[in-house]
């Protein structure tokens, strides 16, 4: 009897000490927490986003003219067009515009017909369209169709390719006009994440950053395991550092340090667009 009762007590004492013991491991909690993230987020404002040109033969020649007038009004565009020779549909300038990533396509097509003569000298009708589609959210921003009449001449390659150019220049920039309040809703930003674990930790970052108001697309442009750098390309509205901070500050088991380089804005105060470019 008597050792029974010792044994309890020495029993008491043992599970009392280890429970002094876990509270002064674990004074809040009596399990450890997961592991915390900590992030480092750069975020750069990289501007409005950068354009593909699809042109059909007969817009092709005019491919400069085109990307002068984007380039204009701030648009970023690839360095070379793509040449079409068949009608493309909206299917197909998504999967054109993902594969190259861009953000933004313009297809442009293009056609002629002789409206008279007096002569030797020939007078031809040169009709555009010109369309502007996003990739990203799979919607056309705009279609724009012109007419226009060329520059009479009896050189015939000379009055149908004035024809042409002038009909494509006036259909393109109709477009941007009208097309300019919705693209000029997004811009492109490109982020930095350092300190990032894994393949995993990749996936819930960007599942997140993809739930945030106003964020439209998020991309992987590339990953390190060794040096656990994550680069993402980020399209949505523009927002202030503190926006950003309060939603990134909600990320579960997460503690994120966030800096956001806007757009410079020297360029804005004296910027002369051109007389054409009145966005409605």
């Amino acid at each position: 009897m008597k050792r029974d009762i010792l044994f309890a007590a020495i029993l008491t004492s043992v599970i009392a000490q280890a429970g002094l013991a876990e509270h002064e491991v674990y004074p809040e909690k009596k399990v450890p927490s997961e592991e915390q993230m900590k992030l480092d987020v750069q975020i750069t404002e990289l501007g409005t986003m950068r354009t593909l040109l699809l042109l059909d033969p007969q817009a092709m020649p005019i491919e400069k003219l085109i990307a002068q007038r984007l380039t204009e009004v701030d648009f970023r565009v690839f360095p070379s067009a793509q040449a079409v020779e068949e009608r493309v549909s909206s299917a197909q300038m998504r999967e054109i515009g993902t594969e190259n990533k861009a953000d933004l396509v313009l297809y442009a097509t293009a056609s002629v017909r002789q409206k008279n003569s007096m002569g030797e000298f020939q007078l031809f009708e040169g009709e555009a369209t010109a369309q502007i589609f996003s990739p990203v959210s799979g919607e056309m921003f705009v279609s724009q169709t012109n007419r226009a009449l060329g520059t009479r001449s009896v050189d015939e390659v000379e009055a149908q390719r004035s024809a042409v150019e002038k009909a494509v220049d006036e259909a393109t920039q109709e477009a941007i006009n009208r097309g300019l309040k919705k693209v000029y809703k997004t811009i492109v930003h490109r982020a930095i994440v350092t300190n990032v674990k894994d393949y995993d930790r990749v996936l819930i970052i960007i599942a997140y950053m993809e739930k945030m108001k106003g964020i439209y697309h998020v991309r992987q442009l590339s990953f390190d395991p060794k040096t656990h750098v994550l680069e993402l390309e980020i399209i949505g509205a523009p927002r202030a550092e503190s926006e950003w901070r309060a939603y990134l500050d909600r990320m579960p088991r997460t503690r994120v340090v966030v800096k956001v380089k806007p757009i410079p804005e020297v360029h804005r105060g004296g910027k002369q667009y051109p007389s054409w470019f009145h966005p409605s």
